[in-house]
């Protein structure tokens, strides 16, 4: 990305072979970008998310603020709107339920 200005996509694929602009662009943003966080989510980052959530959540049930934090990705993203369903139906059975994946 150092040769490329930022969001010069096109000049970027031309430099990947058989990878379009949007392939490059979905690549460094989810998985290549140095400005991530890889790995688990501690207590404050979920504590963060569920508040974000919260106050982003429409009538409708979805999310509807991705730029709730900082640097939203796109796994923030679908993390966020995964769990939309199943706090809706924990809400109407009248019971809490973590929407944190279980441990094998």
């Amino acid at each position: 990305m150092a040769l490329h200005a930022p969001k010069k996509w096109a000049q970027v694929a031309r430099a990947v072979p058989h990878r379009s602009d949007q392939q490059c662009r979905e690549r460094w943003i989810n998985v290549l970008d140095p400005g991530l966080k890889h790995g688990g989510w501690d207590a404050a980052e979920d504590e963060a998310l569920r508040a974000a959530v919260a106050t982003c959540t429409k009538p409708n049930g979805k999310v509807g603020c991705a730029r709730a934090s900082p640097s939203p990705t796109l796994p923030c993203a679908r993390r966020q709107e995964n769990a939309a369903p199943v706090r809706a139906a924990a809400a109407r059975a009248g019971r809490a339920r973590s929407t944190r994946p279980r441990q094998a």
